[in-house]
């Protein structure tokens, strides 16, 4: 402490009443000799006030640059809120850029300029951030204004074709289960032709064996009965041939009708049944039904 007090006496000219200049008495106070009592421990310093006074001057380096946020200087330690920050600001970052973006970024941080002294890194990055800002503005309105617009309109576009499509498959499925009854009312139309066309079979071959029977039994009896009974059976059995085979032809015919009516029928719904009409389920009793 001695040896402070000799060098500021050694280093000040004012004196207490002699001296250069006007002779005036200089307080403790004024000497910087008072001790710091706010730290009583044993061997502490006296608390120098001229050099614990704030300097008049500010430091350059705690200067605010206008128009910068986030600015540190290198006497400034960060604390956690301003980490947690840094935190927020690099998850959004990598959550709203792409890969290509974050790393022209990582490129503008990281490239020094031309005249570091006159271009701060804060200002350097606000720049980049603004340029980066008014980009993705002009990419939001590009797909406000243009894609979005393009994106409907295909949308309609495929959702019309969709029910269009809906609509075809409805009536394909309307035609397929009419065709499928009249390929099933033709397999029945034939069957009945098999059918009857088999009791013709039968009812010939029945006539044939009788008329067998009849020339084994002629040349047992005579000559005049046998020819007469003969006539008789002849003409009966011909008739219900010719009967069996007109009832035959005649419900054949209907039959055929009726199939050929039921496709033209087909065809006509095919041709005027106006695209997205609902199915219609087929009435109980229909030609559907058979």
């Amino acid at each position: 402490m001695k040896r402070q007090v000799r060098e500021r006496v050694k280093d000040s000219n004012t004196t207490n009443g002699y001296g250069e200049g006007e002779h005036f008495h200089v307080a403790p106070v004024a000497a910087g000799l008072v001790p710091n009592f706010s730290y009583s421990v044993a061997g502490s310093a006296f608390y120098d006030r001229r050099v614990a006074e704030a300097p008049e001057s500010p430091d350059p380096n705690d200067q605010v640059i206008e128009n910068v946020v986030g600015g540190e200087t290198p006497s400034r330690q960060p604390s956690s809120s301003d980490s947690i920050v840094s935190n927020h600001l690099n998850t959004l970052l990598l959550e709203t850029l792409s890969k290509s973006q974050i790393d022209l970024l990582n490129a503008i941080l990281t490239t020094p300029p031309n005249n570091p002294a006159s271009t701060p890194t804060p200002f350097r990055l606000t720049h980049s951030l603004h340029a980066l800002l008014l980009h993705l503005q002009d990419r939001i309105l590009y797909a406000e204004a243009d894609l979005l617009p393009q994106l409907c309109t295909a949308l309609e576009r495929k959702t019309h074709t969709i029910d269009v499509q809906s609509a075809e498959i409805l009536k394909l499925d309307n035609q397929i289960t009419q065709l499928k009854a009249t390929v099933d009312f033709g397999s029945n139309t034939l069957t009945s032709c098999w059918t009857r066309d088999w009791e013709m079979w039968r009812t010939l071959t029945g006539i044939r064996a009788g008329r067998r029977r009849e020339w084994w039994d002629f040349r047992r009896t005579r000559v005049s009965e046998d020819v007469d009974n003969g006539q008789q059976f002849s003409g009966r059995e011909l008739d219900a041939l010719v009967m069996i085979a007109e009832q035959n032809v005649s419900v054949l015919r209907e039959d055929v009708e009726d199939m050929v009516e039921k496709v033209e029928g087909c065809k006509r719904a095919s041709a005027t049944r106006p695209v997205g009409e609902e199915e219609v389920e087929p009435e109980e009793g229909s030609w559907r039904d058979v």
